[in-house]
């Protein structure tokens, strides 16, 4: 099957490439491609991402990206060794259905790529929605907290009638049904906190994300549940989330009607320290063991957060302190300097340019300029020497 529908990809990128007129149907989106990944939002239904790599014009290789809505295709990963042969870069939304594309396609050389950003987003908006009301609360959600945003698709739509739509609900909420629902077009592993949208039904979550929940490990995740209904409050159903998500940190709801504003919005996700939990955090791979630093909000640590990873050469200095000196200087203007660091604390000494991370306590210094403060593993700071790996965590 796979080969039947690869062959048919091909073919269709073949009629495109030599000036065929293959009819297509009119959408609202485009597509966008870096030297790591190519992506669409506003997919239809059933279409399909094709990335195609060449070598003059010879295909290299072709890979297909599946999903709804927002597609996301990491091809320099997926096809690594023909990339590294490839000169040129073709990127089609088609419909397989009818062979047909459904925007124009994108083309361009590789070196003309722009950079991707090497730190993927925190924050993933992902709702289901039936009628439409949740998938525009979940589009005011992911303007306030920024980040990326998916839906959740049965296989099987539910009937448009609204009283046979009820009567399956309520059989499947009795059942505890788990529907199939289609593949994700997201990575849910590289998000740190989940925005999960759905209409209350009979005052529970949907059977969808019942799904969604149980077909994806979330340990570790903050997920933050928001929903639409007529009556019903969200309480009912966090008891659910949090059985199917016993290692996940589930905060309190938020329930939207049309008329929520993007203020209310920011107060929920302040009100549950969504802020704190999206903070950059940065690892340092000490010889004891990670040191998790927690990177301040100001230009100088996100500068900082840009180099990584790197390799930094820590040595001790005046018994206080472990300093490194990072690849590039860091851009400090605009960040405020003066600080009297504590234990833990990650500064930058700005007349020599260094890091400085203190394992004990110091007095105010003007020239110290602070970049954030360990979070865990302050135990191992003590032992750092020599060269170490810093990275976004």
């Amino acid at each position: 099957m796979k080969l039947i529908r690869s062959i048919a990809a091909l073919l269709t990128i073949a009629l495109m490439i030599l000036g065929f007129n293959i009819p297509s149907y009119a959408a609202e989106t485009e597509i966008a491609v870096t030297n790591q990944t190519a992506s669409v939002a506003g997919a239809p239904d059933g279409s399909e991402l094709i990335v195609a790599l060449y070598r003059g014009e010879i295909l290299a290789g072709a890979e297909f990206y599946s999903g709804t809505d927002t597609i996301v295709g990491n091809y320099a990963e997926d096809m690594a060794e023909e990339l590294a042969v490839s000169d040129r870069i073709k990127v089609f939304l088609w419909d397989p259905s009818s062979l047909s594309p459904v925007i124009p396609s994108f083309s361009s050389a590789i070196d003309e790529l722009p950079e991707s950003d090497a730190r993927p987003e925190r924050v993933l908006t992902i709702y289901f929605s039936r009628t439409g009301n949740t998938s525009s609360l979940a589009e005011k959600v992911q303007a306030a907290a920024g980040g990326d945003i998916t839906r959740i698709v049965p296989v099987t739509p539910y009937p448009d009638d609204y009283s046979e739509c009820l009567d399956q609900a309520r059989q499947e909420l009795n059942d505890d049904s788990r529907p199939d629902i289609l593949p994700l077009s997201v990575d849910i592993e590289q998000y740190d906190v989940i925005l999960l949208g759905y209409p209350i039904w009979f005052g529970e979550c949907p059977p969808p994300v019942r799904t969604f929940l149980s077909e994806n490990d979330l340990s570790g995740k903050t997920i933050m549940p928001f929903c639409t209904s007529g009556s019903s409050g969200i309480s009912g159903s966090l008891a659910k989330i949090r059985e199917l998500c016993p290692d996940s940190t589930v905060t309190s709801g938020f329930r939207g009607t049309s008329s929520t504003t993007v203020e209310q919005i920011e107060q929920w996700l302040s009100d549950n320290d969504f802020w704190e939990a999206i903070s950059t955090r940065i690892k340092l791979s000490a010889p004891g063991g990670d040191i998790i630093i927690k990177l301040l909000d100001n230009g100088a640590a996100q500068d900082l957060a840009d180099m990584l990873p790197t390799e930094l050469d820590f040595s001790d200095f005046n018994n206080t302190e472990k300093i490194a000196y990072p690849p590039e200087d860091i851009d400090l203007a605009g960040t405020e300097s003066g600080t009297a660091p504590a234990a833990g604390d990650l500064t930058i000494y700005a007349p020599w340019g260094n890091l400085a991370l203190f394992y004990r306590d110091y007095g105010y210094s003007s020239s110290l300029v602070p970049l954030g403060s360990v979070e865990s593993g302050m135990e191992y700071v003590t032992s750092l020497s020599g060269a170490v790996t810093a990275e976004v965590y």
